[in-house]
Formats: structure tokens, C-alpha cells, sequence
């Protein structure tokens, strides 16, 4: 039963020879930085990171090498740790990312390939001087704290994260990094589509959509269909095509379709806008699909697609929408599962390096949790896969010695926890504050 686990096993471990054979490109100083035979190689560093649970430096290092070593005299020091984590460069754990992600075909849902983008704030130790990433607070008396900001990519299909952008706290630009995101994606087919919600809704984004040959769902405000339609009120269901034409400039004289003013809008200076330069006096006609749809007494959703409609209607519209909400489960499991927030370093570079570290992670559980399936029997409700049990099985997993890999039922462990799915349940989600992150200097 563990010849799949055993086979990703292998995959990652072969995407990282496969970084370190090209060793100088993902270090600081190449031709010295790894040269020299220590107890931490490249390979086992790279792997340490991975498979680090959530205990202190120390008793992680003497977990991993009293299981992988016969011997406890090899046991570094986390002064050593650190400085072998220093001598990599910011581009080798997002080169295992791309490396491992490329070794499995991508996976379809109904014909489609389901990709979805979102934000999420990951909160680093407390640093007063760090301006990049500390936000002040506005309360007398109480301390401001420190984040990241990750922009992350997933495959809806086979649950895995795509690419990642990571920005400084004070500098996110969530419009920015999906753009940049689409452009350095390798789709696969013209049947993909991008879901997003409704902070990402931008004719940069759509545009961007379409150059790259993929279709967008996205959900977006009352009063930006409003703005967009052109109206003071919406009805309770819509389904239009409207065309506007993007320009830079205002001057009436330079526009092609003089008489529908209506339909043009004008991209101000400050506006990012790829598609055309400021000051440029050229237009883009863009159409967009707004769909508006009713989900309980009183509340509505706008969506705006190009999806066409002899193929798409509104209610399949409405699901592919909802499969986006596998981004905002995956990132709970990600920080509350696989302890994304808890880090080892004040460092940001090594900060980093655990985050990509735990997007890789991430994809290595979740490439064995979607071969397994739920025992069919007879039941009041459907079930799925425990997803926390999944996790924390396919860590240890990771972390076992080779010869210890066959005495863990990898499959049968994670079959055996499942849960029921009951439909239409709805709860409001809870808002908390931000809290500076402490060091991981607790024991065990």
C-alpha cells in the first residue's frame, strides 16, 4: 500500500539532486559556498527544511539525525544550521518547488482545469526596526507587529499550490502579483480557469487572463457592477455581456468609437495598466460576461467571466466559483496543520526559506492525500478524507528513515479518518487580530 507514497518520496527527493547537481546557481558564492565536506550538505539541508515540524532548532536537528544517522556523534550544532541556511541563495527551495511540481501531469475536474489566486497574511516575529513588514498600531499601548504577504496560485484539481509571489507586509500588491503570477505560468490547455475573489477584480487582471489563452471567474462589489453597468441599481439576477474601450488619454478627438461615449474608460496615470503607456493615446476594447445570481433571502453575488454562454450558465458558473474556496481551507491547513507561522529565525531571507519550505511540504501530503479514496458504504451523508489526519500522516511519512518506510500503512492510515460532508451549511467567519509572532525557543 505505500508504493505511491514511496514514489513521491522519491520524486522529491530526486528534485532535490537535481538542484543541488546545479548547486552553483542557488547559492550565494558559487564555487565556495558547499565545496567543502561538512556534516549538513546541500541535499540534507534542503530536505532538513522540508520535514521540520514545529519544536525548537535543536530538537529538530536531533530528531532528524538520530533517525537518518547511526550514529549521534554527527549531530551539528544549530550554530551550524544557520550557517549553512545562510549560503543559499533566495532561489533554491522555490527551484525544489518548480522542480517537484513538474514531475506530476496536472489534473482536470468536468473538462476544466480549476486554478485559483488569493492573499494571505503570514505573521513573522515581532521586529520594531524592520519598516518593510512592521505595521504600527493605531491604539495607545499596544504594539504593532510584523507580515508577510503571499500571493499563492493553486490547482483546484489536484489541491496543490502552482507558483507563489511573497511581498513585505508594508508592500503588498495583491493586483501586481497575480499579474505577475499569470504571466510566468505554464498553463496547461485553453480550458483553464483562473477563480478569484473580489479584491483582485482589475481590467489589468482580465487582459492579462486573456493573453495568456485562459477564461477568469471573478467575484466583484455591488457598486463596481454598478460602475461598470453604468446603473444606480441591479437587478436580482443578471446575465450580460457589456464592451468597454480602455484608453489613457481623455481627448474626445482620439477616440474610434465617438458615438459610444458611455462604453469608454479612462486608465489614469497612476493606475497600473500594462496594456498601454501613460500619456498613449491608443484604445483596448475589452467584453466582459456579468453573471448575478441569488445564494440565499437577501444575498447576492456578482461574478464577471468571459466564459461564453452557450456553454457555461449561470449555476455552473456558481460551482466553479464555489470550488475557489479550496484556497481558503488549504491555507488554514497550512498554517494550523503544518505550523506555517512558526519560525526559527528573525532573519527575512530565512523566514522565506521555511515558507517555501512548507509550500513544498504542502504538495508532497497532498499528492498522496488525492490517490486516496473514502471506503464506500452505506451512509446518512457522504464523507471525505480527514484532510488535518492526511497531513499529519504524510509528515511522518516524510521524515521516517528509509528502511522504516514500509512499516507505516501510509494509504490505510489515511482512509481510515474521514468525515461527513453535509451540504449547505453556512457560518460566519471570524475575524481575529493580529498578533506578534514569538521565536520558537520552547522546548519540545
Amino acid at each position: 500500500m505505500n508504493e505511491y507514497p514511496i514514489h513521491v518520496k522519491n520524486c522529491l527527493l530526486a528534485a532535490i539532486s537535481q538542484i543541488t547537481a546545479r548547486k552553483d546557481k542557488f547559492v550565494k558564492h558559487p564555487g565556495r559556498d558547499f565545496s567543502r565536506n561538512r556534516k549538513i550538505s546541500m541535499d540534507e539541508l534542503l530536505f532538513f527544511l522540508i520535514g521540520m515540524e514545529s519544536s525548537t532548532m535543536l530538537f529538530e536537528l536531533q530528531k532528524f539525525y538520530l533517525l537518518f544517522r547511526e550514529s549521534n556523534t554527527l549531530l551539528p550544532s544549530c550554530s551550524a544550521m544557520f550557517q549553512q541556511r545562510v549560503k543559499l541563495a533566495e532561489n533554491a527551495l522555490p527551484a525544489v518547488f518548480s522542480e517537484f511540481n513538474q514531475m506530476f501531469p496536472p489534473k482536470t475536474v468536468n473538462g476544466l482545469h480549476l486554478l485559483a489566486v488569493d492573499g494571505t497574511q503570514i505573521d513573522i516575529p515581532y521586529d520594531l526596526w524592520d519598516r518593510k513588514t512592521h505595521h504600527f498600531s493605531h491604539e495607545w499601548g499596544v504594539r504593532g507587529y510584523n507580515d508577510f504577504h503571499a500571493v499563492i496560485i493553486q490547482d483546484l484539481c489536484s489541491h496543490k499550490y502552482l507558483d507563489a509571489i511573497i511581498q513585505n507586509g508594508t508592500e503588498r500588491n495583491e493586483h501586481a502579483a497575480v499579474c505577475e503570477l499569470i504571466q510566468r505560468a505554464s498553463l496547461p490547455s485553453e480550458k483553464t480557469v483562473i477563480t478569484a475573489d473580489r479584491g483582485f477584480v482589475s481590467f489589468n487582471f482580465f487582459l492579462h487572463a486573456k493573453q495568456s489563452g485562459c477564461h477568469y471567474v471573478v467575484r466583484a462589489k455591488d457598486a463596481y457592477v454598478r460602475a461598470l453597468l453604468g446603473t444606480t441599481s441591479l437587478p436580482d439576477t443578471l446575465d450580460t455581456h457589456v464592451t468597454r474601450y480602455l484608453t489613457r488619454s481623455s481627448a474626445k478627438k482620439f477616440r474610434k468609437h465617438p458615438e459610444h461615449p458611455e462604453q469608454y474608460r479612462i486608465i489614469s496615470s497612476s493606475t497600473a495598466f500594462d496594456f498601454l503607456e501613460p500619456g498613449a493615446r491608443d484604445e483596448i476594447p475589452v467584453t466582459l460576461r456579468v453573471v448575478r445570481f441569488q445564494l440565499k433571502e437577501g444575498v447576492f453575488e456578482n461574478i464577471i467571466t468571459d466564459l461564453p454562454v452557450e456553454d457555461f450558465t449561470p449555476e455552473r458558473i456558481k460551482w466553479i466559483y464555489w470550488k475557489r474556496w479550496g484556497i481558503e481551507t488549504s491555507f488554514r491547513d497550512l498554517k494550523g496543520v503544518l505550523t506555517l507561522e512558526q519560525f526559527r529565525s528573525k532573519k527575512p531571507e530565512l523566514i522565506m526559506q521555511e515558507i517555501w519550505a512548507r509550500l513544498i511540504l504542502y504538495n508532497f501530503c497532498m499528492e498522496i492525500v488525492s490517490n486516496a479514496n473514502v471506503p464506500e458504504k452505506i451512509r446518512k451523508h457522504p464523507h471525505k478524507i480527514d484532510i488535518a489526519n492526511a497531513l499529519r500522516t504524510c509528515h511522518n511519512f516524510l521524515r521516517c528513515a528509509p528502511e522504516h518506510e514500509n512499516d507505516l500503512d501510509v494509504m490505510k492510515l489515511i482512509e481510515r479518518a474521514h468525515s461527513p460532508v453535509r451540504p449547505g451549511r453556512m457560518a460566519p467567519r471570524r475575524h481575529r487580530p493580529h498578533f506578534p509572532k514569538s521565536f520558537q525557543y520552547r522546548g519540545a
